[in-house]
């Protein structure tokens, strides 16, 4: 075969993969404005709708992130007693410096002070198993069979092999594994220590504290998160 019958070849192959391809990558991830957070977290969240946005995750694991920014200490010194009674029970809180590199693939940006909701997507499609039956998506309240054994609700969940009910996912890294369902909501401050500072809030009592946060050499020590 000539080089430029193989050159057309590649080309082709190039073009169908990217038609093919192009759904998938746009399906990934979803971006909505003035976040669309459920209707049954506190009513306090209400008023923040505006400077809120939704981002929807669909790379294997289903999930959504709710951002809420802030334009002064006393709106998020307001509205935080309500946002940690969205946190599981055993979920981290995650502590990430303002202004530090954008987190999960660049898809996050950290240049302004936020809290960051990790949940699950709260969608009501439903799924037909090989009987007849019909299983609901995400919507918690999760069944017992979606917990682990101490009660507590894991990161993620996906479908039971017979499709009837939610089970704690896998945590081995399988390509082919089954969709991965958040379950868990986790908590993530952006900590500017202006807006949001960490020495005038209750931290969470028992939970464990994933700090991320970077600090320029000074002379003053860090915030003391276990202050509480």
């Amino acid at each position: 075969m000539s080089g430029n019958v193989l050159s057309r070849w590649r080309m082709i192959a190039i073009l169908v993969s990217s038609i093919l391809l192009t759904p998938l990558c746009l399906g990934l991830v979803m971006t909505t404005g003035n976040g669309t957070c459920p209707a049954d977290w506190p009513k306090e969240l209400e008023s923040y709708r505006k400077q809120a946005k939704t981002i929807g995750i669909a790379a294997g694991n289903q999930e959504d992130v709710f951002e809420i920014s802030f334009h002064n200490r006393e709106q998020f010194e307001k509205i935080w007693p309500a946002i940690l009674t969205l946190k599981s029970d055993g979920a981290p809180l995650t502590l990430t410096t303002a202004r530090s590199a954008p987190g999960w693939a660049g898809l996050f940006d950290n240049n302004e002070p936020l809290v960051r909701i990790y949940a699950p997507s709260y969608t009501t499609n439903a799924v037909k198993t090989p009987d007849g039956k019909t299983v609901r998506r995400p919507v918690p309240p999760w069944p017992d069979s979606a917990k682990l054994p101490n009660g507590q609700l894991p990161v993620y969940v996906t479908l039971s092999d017979d499709k009837t009910t939610w089970v704690p996912a896998d945590t081995n890294h399988n390509p082919l594994k089954p969709i991965e369902h958040r379950a868990r909501i986790e908590i993530e401050l952006v900590v500017d220590s202006k807006i949001i500072d960490l020495n005038r809030i209750r931290l969470p009592v028992d939970t464990p504290i994933i700090d991320r946060r970077t600090f320029e050499p000074t002379n003053s020590a860090a915030p003391d998160v276990n202050k509480n």
